[in-house]
């Protein structure tokens, strides 16, 4: 066998056959980066629109913070409950979801928790705020928060709906326990 059968037959082969592998773990080590990034960000998206949804069912009374009574409002609740758990089960998969899932276990309550919550709503007539959800997805959102970067979560837009988060949890929540408002 002279060199060049060699270099052509076994060599250039084998050396593209390397190649390939570096190209395919790099892309899939990308992917994943991604994916992980893609499902923190999503996952802590989510936890802010539940606050929002809860800040938007609520109104100032006279004697104090209520749920709105218009129906219109109850089936905005309920859509916007219904769209994030759709958005939570596309996550299920995500590699971040997973491991939050490892960190906190208690995780794997949260569609059952809302399921619950849109159950609830769908069988009354008026707009209903759980208690419990509020507290859990406080809980569950201070911990993701841990993982954003300081630089997105400087920007006015998370600042604007931080104060809503805050709002709700410092203002309403404990307005919520202390009446024992639809507390599970």
């Amino acid at each position: 066998m002279n060199n060049y059968t060699l270099l052509k037959d076994i060599i250039i082969p084998a050396i593209g056959i390397l190649l390939s592998a570096i190209i395919a773990l790099f892309i899939s080590k990308k992917t994943l980066s991604n994916q992980y990034k893609k499902g923190r960000y999503q996952m802590f998206y989510i936890t802010n629109r539940y606050f929002i949804n809860v800040y938007n069912s609520v109104e100032q009374g006279p004697n104090g913070v209520r749920t709105k009574m218009d129906s219109i409002d109850r089936i905005y609740q309920l859509n916007e409950l219904k769209e994030i758990d759709k958005d939570l089960s596309m996550l299920l998969d995500n590699p971040y979801y997973l491991d939050v899932l490892m960190k906190y276990p208690e995780m794997n309550s949260i569609s059952y928790r809302l399921r619950r919550e849109i159950v609830k709503i769908e069988n009354d007539d008026k707009v209903s705020l759980e208690a419990d959800n509020i507290d859990f997805f406080y809980s569950l959102h201070q911990k993701i928060k841990e993982d954003i970067p300081k630089r997105y979560l400087d920007s006015k837009t998370f600042t604007d709906i931080e104060k809503i988060v805050e709002e709700i949890y410092l203002g309403i929540y404990p307005y919520m326990t202390k009446a024992k408002i639809n507390k599970t």
